[in-house]
């Protein structure tokens, strides 16, 4: 028999990994916004530059906490369309089934 098939299961232990290693993006986030680096640690001649570092860390970080908000979106939207998913396949199973005789 052909045709695809959906694996509910597999959804939500894809959902449960991803919301894993969204945890792991968030604790590089951590890392990189706690860093104790300052414009003077990059010398006085660059000390106008090196300030630019903190600041530019603190995007970075921002844009590091977005990329985790979004694995976390994903996975929960991979977890609710389990329930469709079932609800589908149940029907289909009963109609063919009623379509059978069976």
């Amino acid at each position: 028999m052909g045709g695809y098939g959906t694996n509910t299961g597999e959804m939500v232990a894809t959902a449960s990994t991803i919301k894993g290693l969204a945890q792991t993006v968030r604790d590089l986030k951590n890392k990189v916004s706690s860093t104790a680096v300052t414009a003077q640690n990059f010398g006085r001649a660059h000390i106008g530059p090196g300030g630019q570092y903190p600041p530019a860390l603190q995007k970075i970080a921002t844009m590091i906490e977005q990329h985790a908000a979004a694995m976390d979106d994903f996975a929960g939207r991979l977890e609710g369309s389990r329930g469709g998913y079932e609800f589908a396949e149940s029907s289909n199973t009963a109609t063919v089934r009623k379509a059978g005789g069976n």
